[in-house]
């Protein structure tokens, strides 16, 4: 097909063009004068003909270098190099050229879809081609080859031998596009094409801005200004007409007052005019590199100017037409890849510093001592008031902090107190603690303390009596948990804090509550009172015997608490009403002593009435005398019945209880069917269990596990295992607890889900999590809350792990979310070391 552009040029219509270029007419029939008058709209195809055979046999073809090399080189030439205006190919010899060109696929030809787009380019290339005539056959050489591959490197225009500052020029004048490392003719459609690469670039150039200025925010900036196409705000200003000058004074910083003054306007009406004057002004270098940063972020001048390497001109400007953003700068620094250095001259510069967790706190005392003993934590175990200040005072000269150098050391251990990351216990110690404390942790502490009856406690009884708890939460004696509720955790019960670690619950003073118990005591020595008070209240033994001795001298002879006939009914039908009440193998000391007013009668319950009725007591628990001691009594009651439910009541809160059932689950006389129920084995053997399934159960598990890993039963089920113990349907429950009973698996937790480890060490939560995170070394907080809920069927919550991680030796960044198992990864990614 011959080029309907081609044909129309000279002349012809669509439908003339149309129908001679189907005829197939050679090429060279039309390397003709463009300004020939011989045709017109009507001319027919046989007159075009005519004319050109006639032409040719004359030798009268008149055409400029333009036309000829136009139509040449998409049939066949290959080189232009030596045609010039004053060397130009004989008519013969462009004859052989197309008569013998054999037309292949690479040919170009221009067809009706894509000869607009050329016609629209060639208009370019004639309008300049016109004005230099000494460019003009490289200008058209250029065209065609960009006509038939679409692009052209740049690098092989230069190898055609045409001038790199030609192609410059035809650049700068719109003719051409650049795009990468290609050349494109300018057409509407490649203009198009263009304009997105340009918007593409300035993206890609500002993403690249963005990211460099985590790494260095000035030097950023400076390579940014150098390549952008964008005014900055020096050079607006230079074009701007503020005949008064009021923005520029602003943007150095002048008040509306100082400007508006002088003037006689109102600072109002200043403002207005600045901001006005702001509207107009056109995109600029620096909405491009500060905008975001300055709406999202509240940044200071001093903190501006410090990063940025700006000046204060900038800022201002940045103020008069952003609304500055509210969340902290510090977020920005620390997930920077500055280095860790520069990072902390930038917080400092706010009286802020970076904390070891990755939060910004206040540069204070208190927060520096949070810092000593959190990197002493697993150096020291306690700190005196003197080796505190030795190294507080090492602390902060180190770091440039003299003004906060400590004289005192009382005072500097009492701001050591009021730390959120310290513990204190006796003799005047103090040591690291997060003292973060879930609320699910505080509520069971506080059942504890609510399960207590009135009285003087000492906190020695809480830590004795929930080891597991208290190692979970970190804490070591009684003196810590007493300081620690004192300070963190809201306790109704408890009506007074007394010396450590002793607090009081209900009304009555220490002096009532020991009066009281020795009315209850007549008859036993004070040595056996003492101790008992220690079993069931935790005070210390030695104290109590001093405390009696010098309060209650009167009350004590021969060592033993006197008898008094104020405290012993001589009515001896009261002894007989009791008889008939009482019936149960257990009860709590306050039910005997309700029951005693109940039946009118104003006595305490002491050892001699309960004696009389058949029962004995130590502390809050009452058991009849029948059985040796208080755990027969409870195995028994337990045992007497194929069911057994612990009711939602204060006696199966107790120790002693929970001491029965963990040593019945132990030997597998029972199984706990759900939370509230428990079913008797030998009852199970009658309906049909192998009871040997249960040891079994416990073998297949501690086989299946590998030492040190840990599961849960829904991890365990997950993956594949099974035994015929699992056939029985029982609830989680029951195989949770049957799996505790083996000194091997160990419960991390014992709330919701359970999670064991195969152990003979004690697990903790502080260490399952570490554990966990040293698998991957570095994680996102969210992930790994997920990763480990997921597998192990659990629920645990995201504050709570991320505290007790911390506690135990993780580090953790607040604004990249996550979690660092080893320090120099955490250093590395946080500080940018």
């Amino acid at each position: 097909m011959i080029s309907l552009f081609i044909l129309k040029k000279f002349g012809l219509t669509t439908t003339i063009a149309k129908k001679t270029s189907d005829k197939g007419l050679n090429i060279l029939d039309f390397i003709i004068d463009r300004f020939d008058k011989s045709f017109s709209k009507t001319t027919t195809y046989l007159k075009v003909k005519r004319a050109v055979d006639s032409m040719i046999a004359d030798n009268k073809f008149l055409f400029s270098p333009f036309e000829y090399v136009e139509v040449l080189i998409p049939f066949g030439l290959k080189s232009v190099n030596f045609l010039t205006k004053n060397n130009l190919f004989r008519i013969e010899e462009a004859k052989n050229i197309i008569l013998n060109h054999t037309k292949n696929d690479n040919d170009f030809l221009f067809t009706k879809n894509n000869s607009n787009k050329f016609v629209e380019a060639h208009k370019y290339f004639e309008k300049y081609a016109a004005s230099d005539k000494d460019n003009e056959i490289a200008y058209i050489s250029i065209f065609w080859k960009l006509a038939k591959k679409g692009k052209l490197n740049k690098n092989d225009l230069l190898n055609m031998g045409i001038d790199d500052s030609f192609i410059e020029e035809m650049l700068s004048k719109g003719y051409l596009f650049e795009m990468g490392d290609f050349i494109l003719v300018a057409t509407k459609e490649n203009r198009d094409i263009f304009n997105e690469f340009k918007k593409i670039k300035e993206l890609e150039k500002q993403k690249k801005l963005f990211k460099d200025m985590k790494k260095n925010p000035s030097e950023a900036v400076k390579e940014y200004r150098k390549t952008s196409n964008l005014l900055d705000l020096e050079e607006c200003l230079l074009n701007l007409d503020d005949n008064i000058g009021t923005l520029r004074k602003r943007l150095s910083g002048k008040t509306l007052e100082e400007i508006a003054k002088p003037l006689n306007l109102s600072r109002e009406r200043v403002r207005q005019k600045q901001a006005k004057l702001i509207l107009l002004f056109p995109k600029l270098q620096e909405d491009v590199i500060f905008k975001e940063l300055f709406q999202t972020y509240e940044i200071s001048l001093e903190s501006f100017l410090n990063i940025f390497k700006e000046n204060e001109k900038v800022f201002n400007y940045l103020k008069l037409r952003y609304s500055k953003g509210d969340k902290e700068l510090f977020d920005w620094i620390i997930s920077s890849e500055i280095p860790k250095n520069q990072k902390e001259d930038l917080i400092k510069i706010e009286n802020k510093y970076l904390s070891y967790d990755g939060s910004i706190k206040d540069i204070n005392r208190v927060n520096f001592i949070g810092e000593i003993l959190f990197e002493n934590r697993k150096k020291i175990n306690y700190f005196t008031q003197d080796f505190l200040k030795e190294k507080y005072n090492q602390y902060v000269l180190n770091r440039g902090y003299k003004k906060l150098y400590a004289e005192n050391a009382r005072s500097l251990f009492q701001s050591a107190e009021k730390s959120d990351f310290s513990i204190s216990t006796r003799n005047g110690k103090i040591r690291f603690h997060d003292n973060y404390i879930s609320k699910d942790v505080q509520k069971e502490l506080v059942d504890v303390i609510e399960s207590y009856d009135d009285g003087i406690y000492s906190m020695r009884k809480v830590v004795e009596e929930n080891k597991d708890l208290m190692e979970e939460i970190d804490i070591r004696d009684g003196y810590e948990l007493h300081n620690l509720f004192r300070r963190f955790i809201s306790c109704e019960v408890i009506k007074k804090y007394g010396r450590s670690p002793e607090f009081q619950i209900g009304h009555n003073s220490k002096k009532t509550f020991i009066l009281n118990k020795i009315k209850e005591s007549a008859g036993i020595s004070s040595e056996t009172f003492a101790n008992q008070l220690q079993k069931d209240y935790g005070l210390l033994n030695t104290s109590t015997m001093a405390y009696i001795s010098s309060n209650f001298r009167k009350y004590i002879g021969r060592d033993k608490i006197i008898e008094s006939s104020e405290i012993i009914p001589e009515d001896k039908s009261f002894y007989k009403i009791m008889k008939n009440k009482l019936g149960k193998n257990v009860y709590l000391y306050k039910d005997i002593t309700n029951l005693i007013a109940k039946l009118g009668y104003d006595y305490p319950a002491s050892q001699l009435i309960l004696n009389e009725c058949g029962y004995r007591f130590s502390g809050k628990m009452i058991w009849k005398n029948n059985f040796p001691n208080i755990s027969a009594a409870f195995t028994n009651e337990i045992l007497s019945n194929h069911f057994y439910e612990i009711k939602d009541e204060e006696i199966y809160k107790t120790i002693d209880f929970f001491s029965v059932m963990s040593r019945l689950e132990r030997e597998f006389k029972v199984i706990r069917i759900s939370s509230n129920k428990i079913v008797k084995t030998e009852f199970l053997e009658q309906q049909g269990l192998n009871l040997s399934l249960i040891p079994e159960f416990i073998k297949n598990v501690k086989k299946y596990i590998n030492y040190g890993e840990y599961f849960s039963l829904y991890s365990l089920i997950e993956s594949g295992f099974n035994n015929n113990l699992l056939d029985y349907g029982f609830e989680p429950i029951a195989y949770e607890r049957i799996l505790m009973t083996d000194r091997e698996i160990r419960p991390v937790n014992r709330t919701g889900m359970i999670v064991f480890q195969k152990t003979r060490d004690r697990p903790t939560l502080e260490k399952f999590y570490s554990d966990i995170l040293s698998s991957v070394g570095i994680m996102d907080e969210f992930d790994f809350k997920e990763d480990i809920n997921t597998k192990f069927g659990t629920n645990f919550e995201l504050d709570e792990i991320r505290n007790r991680l911390t506690s135990y030796g993780a580090y953790y960044s607040r604004p990249l979310n996550k979690f660092y198992f080893d320090k120099e990864d955490y250093l590395n990614e946080v500080y940018g070391r």
